[in-house]
Order: structure tokens, then sequence, then C-alpha cells
């Protein structure tokens, strides 16, 4: 899914300002588990969790347009507006399917449901757009936004015009705007050999005619999903560290699927699968992804950036003792030894210059 809108309205435990006299705060109360209690005066409205509202008593009638969530309730129809499509609050369902496709994931058996209300879990999870749903807890959201705040933030710290500063930016760029429905989800959960993050990159080809599917917002018709297990991150530093080091490998992805024509089956592309040098071998990602690990590691001002498993052999990327005319020489040496720690004894890749791993496709 795309990276969620932060600091939109939450549903339980916050207090949001909608004008100066207007509050909204969570309601304890036992027999009607959570709800909502709008403040105006002497007003006050209660609705169940997915929006039902709960007759008052003595308290008149409620002027105020903004209801569940925030939405604006159409007096007509008595729908509230999510902004993409309508809200039906008695039904606890949407009116229309969800246009953006990308929201469906393998592994969330509920997001298939294309009218659903937020995976049927409003205790947990909010719909600001009507369009997307942060598949992660109220924490990991909040999380991964300010991992990209301080990936953004050691961005700053490089030369504008140095090549780690372009790595970082393209990194960092490949995630694009919340809300936008650009082929690249992020996700939580548990990784293979539970590394920190992980990325998987196809090509979009939903109804499998052999052609990309591509969109205003998604030209190069790719489906990237990048997934972040957040208990494996050592502080916010560690986590826009793998941040930007997965973005890395989704902007090599990006670069490959959207240099293919729109005939993923024809010679063209298949010539491009093996010869183009636009179609990294592991080897080649890798050593970009953690060049770009190094320069979030120095923009922090991190004296020292160590790779390495648990137990095992961990080599330096970053020292910000390095002398301008060595940075360049002891980084790679560091991401070498890295790539070429051998399996048997905890290594992640077990690749070099001369056995550089399979292709991204």
């Amino acid at each position: 899914k795309v990276i969620p809108k932060i600091g939109q309205k939450k549903q339980f435990g916050v207090i949001l300002k909608l004008t100066p006299k207007r509050l909204f705060s969570l309601v304890a109360k036992s027999s009607l588990k959570r709800s909502y209690r709008h403040r105006n005066k002497s007003n006050y409205v209660f609705k169940m969790p997915f929006g039902e509202e709960i007759p008052r008593t003595n308290y008149g009638q409620d002027s105020i347009r903004q209801k569940f969530t925030g939405y604006e309730r159409d007096a007509e129809t008595d729908l509230d507006f999510a902004q993409a499509r309508m809200y039906n609050k008695n039904h606890g369902r949407f009116t229309s399917v969800d246009p953006l496709l990308s929201s469906a994931h393998i592994k969330r058996p509920q997001s298939w449901n294309r009218y659903g209300y937020v995976m049927n879990n409003p205790l947990v999870l909010i719909d600001p757009s009507g369009m997307y749903v942060c598949g992660g807890t109220e924490k990991e959201c909040k999380g991964f936004e300010s991992a990209v705040s301080k990936a953004q933030e050691a961005l700053k710290k490089l030369d504008p015009k140095s090549d780690r500063y372009k790595a970082l930016e393209r990194a960092l760029n490949t995630y694009g705007k919340a809300g936008v429905d650009n082929g690249l989800k992020v996700t939580f959960g548990v990784n293979k050999n539970n590394n920190p993050a992980s990325t998987s990159a196809l090509i979009k080809d939903v109804d499998q005619d052999g052609n990309k599917d591509t969109t205003a917002d998604n030209p190069t018709g790719r489906d990237i999903t990048v997934n972040f297990d957040t208990s494996k991150n050592d502080g916010i530093a560690d986590y826009a560290i793998a941040l930007a080091h997965e973005g890395s490998h989704a902007a090599d992805a990006t670069d490959f699927i959207g240099a293919l024509p729109i005939n993923i089956g024809s010679e063209q592309a298949t010539q491009m699968f093996a010869n183009s040098p636009l179609n990294s071998t592991k080897y080649e990602t890798e050593t970009r992804a953690y060049g770009v690990s190094s320069s979030v590691a120095e923009g922090l001002g991190s004296s020292s950036l160590k790779i390495g498993p648990k137990g095992g052999n961990s080599y330096e990327i970053w020292n910000s003792g390095w002398s301008k005319a060595d940075k360049i020489t002891k980084q790679a040496n560091g991401i070498d030894k890295v790539l070429a720690e051998p399996k048997s004894k905890g290594g992640l890749y077990e690749i070099t210059k001369t056995n550089q791993g399979v292709k991204l496709f």
C-alpha cells in the first residue's frame, strides 16, 4: 500500500481541533466500548466504532457537518464524504469499490473486500481518504513517518552536488507521496531470515495479458512491496537507514521496469531481461543500497556504521574519522566484505565482483 497519511484524524485516544470552538475527544464508557464525544458548547454526539450514531437525549440538534472521523455528512443521502468515495455509517461499508487497486494484499484477506471499511477493524485503523488503509498499528505508521523524516534530515546534511546525496535522494523519492497509488506499497511484518526490511518487485499485469498496467500515478507499471519488521530496528536512526536501503532497491527495480516496453512478452523485452544493465545483479543493487545506508549514517553524524549478523563478523562501511581521500575506498572494501561473507558464517549474500549473483528479474 501507499505510505500512510500520518497526522490525520484518529478515531480514538486523541483530541482534535476542527475550529477553535470544536473538539473531538475520547469517551470512556463501558457500555459503548469506544466511541466519540463531539463537544460544541452543550452539544454531544456519541458514535459506535463504525460511525453509527447513538440517539442523544436532552441535547438538542447537532448542526456540525463533520461527523465520523471528520468525514463531512451529506444531508440528502445521509452518506459521509470520504474524499474518493462515500461511506455508509449504518452498513459500515463504502458505497463503491476501492479505486486504489494496490490496497489489496495477499496476506490480508479482508483487504480483498473492496467495499469494506478498514478491513473490519475500526478500533485500530482509519481510512482518511476512502482509498487507503494503514496496514500496521498506529505506532508502526507513526514510526515509518518518523523514519522518513529522519532520513530526509540526513539528506540535508550532505553536499547536494555529491553522488552520495543524489543516491540517497533517489532512494527516498521512490516512495512517493502518501495517498498516491504509485505502484509501491509499504507493509509491516516478519521478513524472511528475520531481516529488518525486505523489498519484492513485480511488474503490474493484473489481467495477465502480457502488457504492463500503467496509470498516470504509476507510469512505470511497477508493483513493489517494501516490508518492515520494526522490532528489528534499534532506534529511529537504524530505521531510517533500513528505509533508505530498501528505497535504493525499489529505485533500481523501478528504473528497469520503467524502461521495459508495454508488451513485456515482446522480443525487445526479452532482450532487456537478458542484457540490460538496468537489470542489476544482486551484487550491484546491494552495493548501491549499502552505499545509501552509509550516507544516512554520515548525514546523521554517526561515528561508525558496521554491518553483520548477530554473533558473526561485522564490517565497517562508514566511519566519521575516515579522510576524504580514503572514504570511497574504505567504504567499498567494507561493503565487499559484507557481501562476500560466507553463509556458513552467518553471511546473507556470499557474492563478489566475480560472482555477482542473480539479477533483479
